[in-house]
This record gives C-alpha cells, structure tokens and sequence, in this order.
C-alpha cells in the first residue's frame, strides 16, 4: 500500500486531523444538534483547575462554543474502535473496551455541568485489502458491524440521560489518503440534553478562550 492506513493514526490525531480538515468533513463532526455553526474547537483542554468536584483529572477532547456564548459550550470525550485488515480478517473489531471508559469521562463532564455534553465514537475501518484494489467503498462486514452497534447500544443505556451520543464511521476502503468525504458515514444515536451552565464554569470557559485563541 502507498499510504499508511487510518487505524494507525492516534486518537488525538485522528480529531485534530477531523477538525482541520476541509468544510465539509468538519461539518459533518460538529454540524450536530445545538452546536453553532460557527463554534470554535479548542482540543485536548485539561481539567486540573476546572469548578468541580475533586476527581476533575483528565481533560476535555474537544470544547466547542462562540466566544460570545462562553455559557452554551458543549463539551465532547472522543472513543476510538480500530478495524484494521487483521482485526476484518478474524472477524473481531479493537478497542471495543475503550467505550467503557468513554461513558465513565462523559458521564463525568455531565456532573461537571458543561451546558452540553457528547460521547463521540469514531469507528475506523481499513477496509483496503478486503477490497483488493476495487473501486468499492465497502466497510466492515456485517458481522464486525453488528458487534459495534451492539456494544453501541449497551454503552448508549450507561450514559446519563442528558449525555448525547454520535457515531462516525472512517473507512479507508481504498489507498488513498484518510479523511476524504465518501469514507465519512455519520449516524446521532441521540442529542444532548442541555442545561443551564453555573456560572463558574462558564468563567472557566471564558478562561480557556482567552489563553488558547486570544
């Protein structure tokens, strides 16, 4: 293969990657319900000084707001699940396990109070050799499919009722380069509820503004 595969790129990469990419790959990661249109990202934000209880360890991968409105961000934890030639081959997808602590840090961003709160699941197939060279933009199998949508599902009823849900499939199903339009599938489990944000936080928020964008 000319290019390397998507599986490989780390997690943090994979969203700054998302984010930087061109309007409508964007578009279709923070187009969702209640996030402005014009919503500046900041990524990878910890938590250490955050208004909250004491288990405020970790960070934020990615707060989402307008300047103006520092009291509607939303606030999102990001999950990985890898399905790499190997993994398609023996018929297991990676990193389901890794949805268990992404309902844990979500579920804690909700205590926190953050106006809006998202668990994103991003679901990255190299699905090049399956293909052999076709021209087809096939995924996974079905049966790599339907042990996702389960754990999914089971993940979906251990988050607090107001936490939302998006999952956006990634499938390199050619060798080309990672992140084109035609590979991005997006599917909203379900919105988030939001809430009146204390006014610390919000402060915090507007902090965070002005020591990272300025």
């Amino acid at each position: 293969m000319k290019h390397d595969s998507v599986v490989q790129i780390a997690e943090a990469q994979l969203v700054s990657g998302l984010l930087a990419s061109d309007a409508i790959v964007r578009e279709r990661v923070v187009g969702i319900c209640g996030i402005p249109s014009d919503a500046i990202d900041l990524q990878c934000v910890p938590l250490v000084d955050v208004p909250a209880p004491p288990d405020n360890n970790g960070d934020v991968d990615i707060l989402l707001f307008t300047p103006k409105c520092p009291d509607r961000v939303t606030a999102v934890e990001a999950k990985r699940v890898v399905i790499p030639s190997t993994a398609i081959r023996n018929g297991v997808a990676y990193k389901l396990e890794e949805l268990k602590k992404g309902v844990k840090q979500a579920n804690k961003l909700a205590r926190i109070g953050f106006h809006q709160v998202y668990l994103y699941i991003f679901v990255v197939v190299d699905s090049r050799e399956q293909n052999a060279g076709t021209n087809s933009l096939a995924g996974a199998p079905r049966e790599i499919d339907g042990q996702v949508e389960s754990e999914i599902s089971k993940r979906l009823h251990e988050l607090e009722p107001r936490v939302g849900l998006y999952a956006c499939h990634l499938i390199q199903p050619v060798d080309s380069e990672p992140f084109y339009e035609d590979s991005f599938l997006g599917r909203l489990h379900r919105p988030a509820s939001p809430v009146q944000q204390p006014t610390a936080l919000t402060d915090w928020v507007d902090r965070q503004c002005r020591r990272h964008v300025g």
